[in-house]
């Protein structure tokens, strides 16, 4: 698969092969963006960004045919409703068995993600980015820190320091 190198996403890396399909993620933070802009409880199906990544970002970076080729995936959201969408953000399973420690959930910040905002780690030049599972309080969302680790408490959903880290299920035979 062919990525506009005119748009953000410019590179592919990880790759977890399920049967036929293979799941990719952006191996950078692509953008800072807020999680969610209202004040109800953070829910998958109703935030922001899952309305972003699936309209505005999917279209600017992927043409038709590429588009074609990005899976209409059903999203499990723990105790919410179901999804179909092609872009999304890992949740708390994924990212913990997408990885084997904290050093390859690492995340390096792209050049529109920081001239937006993101937070990075000066020594590391790392970014801390969101996943799509709750955290423990109302309107908090969980996280990867700069160092790889999971936050569970979560981090606030207006916050514009975190990253996308967009992931997309795509048929194994077009890769």
């Amino acid at each position: 698969m062919k990525i506009k190198q005119n748009k953000t996403v410019r590179t592919i890396i990880q790759k977890k092969c399920i049967t036929i399909s293979t799941v990719i993620l952006s191996r950078k933070g692509l953008e800072a963006r807020v999680y969610n802009s209202g004040s109800e409880p953070v829910a998958w199906e109703t935030i922001t960004i899952r309305r972003y990544l699936n309209n505005e970002f999917l279209s600017s970076c992927f043409d038709a045919r590429e588009q074609g080729k990005i899976c209409d995936s059903e999203i499990r959201n723990k105790g919410k409703n179901n999804t179909i969408d092609k872009l999304f953000l890992l949740s708390l399973e994924e990212a913990e068995s997408m990885f084997n420690s904290d050093e390859e959930r690492k995340c390096a910040v792209s050049e529109q993600a920081k001239r937006k905002g993101a937070y990075s780690d000066e020594s590391t030049g790392n970014v801390w980015w969101w996943l799509r599972t709750p955290g423990e309080k109302k309107n908090y969302e969980i996280y990867v820190t700069t160092n790889g680790s999971i936050v569970r408490e979560g981090c606030y959903a207006g916050s514009l320091r975190g990253v996308l880290r967009p992931a997309m299920w795509v048929d194994g035979n077009v890769l």
